[in-house]
C-alpha cells in the first residue's frame, strides 16, 4: 500500500454512495470584457480575463486520493486595428496553479511510483495512479495580420 491509498489491506472498498473519479461537485467560470475605442483613428483596446473554477475531486473510484480544486486565471490585452491587424499580450495561468488537471489509475505499471498490487480489489487493469500537471504561468505576445 502506499501514503495516498490509506487502509488497502483487508476488505475490500464499497464504492456505492461515493463521487465519480474525476468528477468534481463544482466547476464554474466567469469571463469579463471590454471594447474602448482609443482616440479618434480607428484603433480599439481589448481586454479581456476569464477565471475558470474546477472544485475538489477523487482520482479514484473508492475516494481515497483526493486532488485539491483550483482555478485558472486568464488575462489578454490587445490593441489595433479591429478589421487589418492587432497586438496583443497575454497571461495564461496567471496564479500559476500546479493542482493536477488530470488524474486516476491506468493499467500499465511499467513507470509508476505507486503500483497498486491489490489486484483483488481494483483488478490487474487498474495498478498505476497518475496525474497530469499543467503548463505553468504563459506570458506572451500575439501579433494578428488580417489580410
Amino acid at each position: 500500500t502506499s501514503n495516498l491509498f490509506p487502509g488497502l489491506t483487508g476488505a475490500p472498498v464499497v464504492i456505492e454512495g461515493k463521487q465519480q473519479a474525476n468528477v468534481p461537485v463544482w466547476n464554474g467560470s466567469l469571463s469579463a470584457a471590454y471594447t474602448a475605442a482609443v482616440g479618434g483613428n480607428g484603433l480599439e483596446l481589448d481586454l479581456r480575463t476569464d477565471a475558470i473554477h474546477r472544485g475538489p475531486y477523487y482520482a479514484d473510484l473508492a475516494n481515497l486520493a483526493e486532488v485539491d480544486g483550483s482555478w485558472k486565471v486568464n488575462l489578454r490585452a490587445g490593441l489595433g486595428r479591429p478589421d487589418s491587424w492587432q497586438v496583443s499580450f497575454y497571461v495564461r495561468n496567471l496564479l500559476d496553479d500546479r493542482t493536477a488537471s488530470v488524474t486516476g489509475l491506468a493499467g500499465s505499471a511499467a513507470t509508476c511510483t505507486f503500483i497498486e498490487t491489490n489486484t483483488a480489489q481494483y483488478s490487474s487493469t487498474q495498478q498505476c495512479l497518475y496525474a497530469f500537471m499543467p503548463r505553468p504561468r504563459e506570458l506572451g505576445l500575439e501579433v494578428r495580420f488580417n489580410f
